[in-house]
C-alpha cells in the first residue's frame, strides 16, 4: 500500500471493514455491546419523528449531562461532523487556525476543508505529550479564530487537566479566538481522576463527543457539539444543507443508551481493566518499545527505536501475521503506531503475540 497516497480516512474504512484483518488491534474504541446490553428492545425502535434539530429529549439529556441548556447541544452524525460543523461555525477561508501535533488526520482535513491556514504547536513526547501555553502563545498570532485540541488526545490517551484547559481558554480569549476541544475519549477516564470538559470553563470553549469510542456505539453515528447559543444555531443551519438531520431511529436509541450509561460504563471499565493491565505487561516486556502511559481510553502510542518505521511494520503484520494496528504516519510520527485494545481479551492477546513477531522481525 501506497500510505503517501492514501488519507487516514479511506485506510480505516478499507482495512478495518472492507478488507480486515483476522487480528485487528486498530480500532481505539470499546467493542459494541449487545442490544440486551443497551437495554434496548422492539419497542424502542421508531423509525420516525421530531429530531430535525436533534431528538428534543436527547438534547435535554446531553444538555444536562454538562450542566448547560438545551441550545447549547448540537447533534450531529458523530463527532467527527460535530468538530467539522462548529469548525465551519467559527472560521472562514483564509482564517487561521492553533493545531496540535501529533494530530489526528481528520482534524486537519477538516481545516484544509475549509480553506483555513494551520500553524503547529507539538505535543512532544518527552514531556509526556502535555501542552505548554507558551508553546502555543508563539504559534498564536493575533490574528487566530481557532485552536483544535483533543482531550484525551488522540493517539496517546493523556489527559489534559483543568489547569491546561484554562490556561488554553485564556490565550485564545486575549485574541477572540474560540478552542474546540474533542472530547470522544474523555468518558474513558476509569481511575477516578476528575476529568472537566472544555465547555464547562467559558463561552469560548466547545466540547464535542459522543458515545461512540468507550461505550462501542459508533455505529449509530451520533455526536454531538456543546457552545454558544449562537454558534450552535449557525452550525445547525450548515447542517441543513449537509445531510438535514440524523436518522430519527439513531437519536433515539443513543437516548436509550445515555439512560443506561451507568451499566455500560461498568462493562467498558471492566474490559479496560482487564486489557490495559495486558498492554502494560506486555510493553514493559520489550526493551524496544517506550510510551506515555495514557490516563483512560481504549489505545496507546509506542514508540520504536531509530531506524524503525510504522509503514514498515504494518506492511509485515499485514502480509506475514494477518494482524494490524495503525500506523503512526497517519499522525505525523512514523516511529509510533497507535495500539487500540477495546476488544475482546482473547483477541487483544493474539494481536499482541503477532504485533511482537513482527517488532522482532523488523530487528533481526
Amino acid at each position: 500500500m501506497n500510505f503517501d497516497r492514501i488519507r487516514y480516512m479511506e485506510w480505516a474504512k478499507r482495512m478495518q471493514f472492507i478488507d480486515p484483518p483476522g487480528t485487528d488491534l486498530s480500532g481505539s474504541g470499546m467493542e459494541p455491546p449487545s442490544l440486551a446490553e443497551l437495554g434496548v428492545t422492539m419497542r424502542d425502535f421508531a423509525l420516525s419523528g421530531n429530531n430535525v434539530y436533534g431528538l428534543p429529549a436527547l438534547k435535554e439529556a446531553i444538555a444536562a449531562k454538562y450542566a448547560c441548556k438545551p441550545g447549547n447541544v448540537l447533534i450531529a452524525g458523530g463527532t467527527s461532523l460535530s468538530n467539522f460543523l462548529m469548525a465551519a461555525a467559527i472560521l472562514r477561508q483564509g482564517d487561521l487556525a492553533v493545531v496540535e501535533r501529533p494530530t489526528y488526520e481528520p482534524l486537519a482535513r477538516i481545516l484544509q476543508a475549509l480553506g483555513v491556514r494551520i500553524a503547529w504547536f507539538t505535543r512532544r513526547f518527552e514531556d509526556g505529550y502535555r501542552i505548554d501555553p507558551d508553546r502555543i502563545r508563539r504559534k498564536m498570532p493575533r490574528c487566530a479564530k481557532l485552536i483544535f485540541v483533543t482531550n484525551l488526545f488522540n493517539p496517546a490517551g493523556t489527559l489534559l487537566e483543568k489547569g491546561d484547559l484554562e490556561a488554553i481558554g485564556a490565550l485564545a480569549r486575549r485574541c477572540r479566538a474560540m478552542v474546540i476541544s474533542d472530547e470522544v475519549y474523555l468518558d474513558g477516564v476509569f481511575s477516578g481522576k476528575t476529568t472537566t470538559p472544555a465547555a464547562t470553563l467559558g463561552d469560548n470553549m466547545v466540547t464535542t463527543a459522543s458515545l461512540g469510542k468507550i461505550y462501542g456505539l459508533g455505529h449509530l453515528r451520533v455526536g454531538w457539539a456543546i457552545g454558544p447559543a449562537r454558534l450552535v444555531r449557525r452550525a445547525e443551519h450548515i447542517y441543513d444543507h449537509l445531510t438535514v438531520h440524523n436518522p430519527y431511529i439513531a437519536d433515539a436509541l443513543t437516548l436509550k443508551a445515555l439512560e443506561n450509561l451507568p451499566r455500560l460504563r461498568e462493562r467498558s471499565r471492566r474490559r479496560h481493566v482487564e486489557n490495559y493491565a495486558i498492554v502494560r505487561r506486555w510493553i514493559a516486556g520489550r526493551p524496544d518499545l517506550s510510551w506515555v502511559e495514557p490516563a483512560g481510553a481504549f489505545m496507546c502510542f509506542p514508540r520504536m527505536p531509530k531506524g524503525y518505521s510504522s509503514r514498515k511494520l504494518q506492511t509485515i503484520l499485514r502480509s506475514k501475521y494477518d494482524a494490524q494496528v495503525v500506523p503512526g504516519h497517519f499522525f505525523g510520527s512514523d516511529r509510533h503506531f497507535r495500539l487500540g485494545f477495546g476488544m475482546k481479551t482473547s483477541t487483544l492477546k493474539r494481536g499482541l503475540k503477532k504485533l511482537g513477531a513482527a517488532l522482532d522481525d523488523m530487528r533481526s
